[in-house]
This record gives C-alpha cells, structure tokens and sequence, in this order.
C-alpha cells in the first residue's frame, strides 16, 4: 500500500465483503456462536466500519484495533458456522487488520517512548518503582529512601529496613496490559536500553508489539551457585494464542537496580512527568 488510506480502504472492503457473503436472503448460516443472530452480528461490524471513516480522519487507525477484536471474535467462534465465500473474506480481513494492528501498535509506542511527547507514557514508573522494592527486599539490601512497608508485612523485614537474611517470596501483581507495556516501555527508554540491549537475547522492539489481554512479564531473582552472585532475568509474554516468553534481559541485580534508579529519578527530576 502506498499509505494508511489505502489500506483502511482495503480493509473496509474485505469487512463488506464478508458482511455481503452472510447478508442475502439465500445465504444459510448455521448457528452462531452464543446464540448470536445474523443481523447483530452485521450490525456491530457496521457501527465500526463507520466510525474508521476510510482515512479521512486522522484518528482512523485507533478504531481499527476495535474491528479487530470483532473480526478476531468470529474468526475464532463463528468461522465454521460461515459459508466458504464469508470465511475467504474473513480470513482476508484478519491477515490485513492486525498487520495494522501491528503497525498502529508500534507508532503508539514510538510515541509514548519519547521523553519529548506529549503522548509521553510514565503510566509503568509505579510498578517499576515495586518491582525494584521486591528485589530489594528479596536480595537483603538497602531500601534506599523506602524505608516504611505495610505493617502486616513486619515479619518479612529486620530492624534495619531490609531483611536479615536473604527471604524468597513471590509477589503478583494484577494489571490491565496497558501497565505492562507501560513497564517495558520504561525499559526501553534510553537510559535503561543502554544497559538491558547489551544482554538482550531479543531485539527491543517486541516492546513496540501489540499486547494481549493475558499479557504478563515475569521478573526473577536467583543466585548462582558458583560465585553466588545475584542476577534477574526478565520475560515478557504477550498474551497471544501459543505464545512464546521472550526474554528481554538477564543481568546482575546491581545493574538492574541502577536502571530502575535511573529511570524513576529521571521522571521525579522531570516536571512533565508529574
């Protein structure tokens, strides 16, 4: 395509050309998925073919993750159900959207990683900010500045701040998925992307794909055995059908904190992230 508007043209012509395969008099359909019936599923595909707008409208590609989710729907519950001419423009309408998906994904995120946009994402400082708390209190080290915990985990601590002795615990935070690429983000930022790119097993820009709703990222702390060195490693899953943990870093703890440090200092120094 030589731009978006071809494209949204192209896609808004294989969803017509799904709905016209389903929409005759003479076209049977068997049952579809949750008792759904014919007219309503043409109907929700129509509100937001309209809302796309073909290009015209500079907001356009932010309505086609929604089409998405409609076409993802019924390519993965009604397919069987649809004659063989809905299911080829289906199919055709699924490969082009979430390339586009794809596509929009990867702009927001160039985006939302610029220290000068002001589209500018800190929305994954705060649980950066306990991901480093959890390593550090996992590790027996210095809390820093982060001295006061929540009461009713007194027993997990010493005196001091941190714990007496090295305690291994697991910690899981619930989130929507648009807080974890808000963490991976933070990572991929300059100052945390010239430490983590270097052991990076995987180029950076999985950070820039779209993210599912089981979307999760993994952190782990152990020690090795032989020099007793502490290192984290981090995975990040992106909540796809078969999906694969792609590992995005494995460093000594002391490096990993300092890149924690570095980032949520730099936002604390910036008023624009306030």
């Amino acid at each position: 395509f030589g731009g978006p508007r071809p494209a949204l043209r192209a896609l808004a012509a294989h969803t017509e050309a799904f709905l016209a395969a389903i929409n005759t008099d003479d076209t049977e359909v068997d049952p579809l998925h949750n008792a759904e019936t014919t007219a309503l599923l043409v109907e929700r595909y129509r509100d937001t073919l309209k809302d796309i707008q073909l290009g015209e409208s500079p907001w356009s590609f932010e309505k086609v993750p929604k089409l998405g989710d409609h076409i993802l729907y019924d390519f993965t519950h009604n397919s069987d159900a649809l004659p063989e001419e809905a299911q080829r423009a289906l199919e055709a309408a699924f490969e082009l959207c979430f390339a586009l998906c794809d596509a929009q994904a990867a702009l927001e995120v160039a985006m939302r990683s610029s220290l000068d946009s002001p589209m500018r994402d800190d929305s994954g400082l705060p649980l950066l900010q306990k991901m480093r708390w959890d390593l550090r209190v996992a590790s027996g080290a210095d809390l820093g500045e982060e001295k006061a915990h929540v009461y009713k985990h007194d027993y997990l601590y010493g005196s001091g701040g941190g714990a007496e002795k090295p305690c291994v615990r697991t910690r899981l935070y619930f989130c929507h998925n648009s807080h974890v690429q808000g963490v991976a983000i933070a990572l991929a930022r300059q100052q945390c992307a010239q430490v983590l790119e270097e052991d990076s097993s995987q180029p950076w820009d999985v950070v820039a794909g779209r993210l599912g709703y089981l979307a999760h990222m993994a952190l782990r702390l152990r020690r090795r055995r032989r020099t007793g060195e502490l290192r984290v490693s981090c995975h990040l899953g992106r909540g796809e059908r078969d999906d694969e943990h792609v590992q995005l870093f494995d460093l000594p703890l002391a490096e990993v904190d300092a890149c924690f440090t570095q980032e949520l200092n730099k936002a604390k120094d910036d008023p624009q992230s306030r």
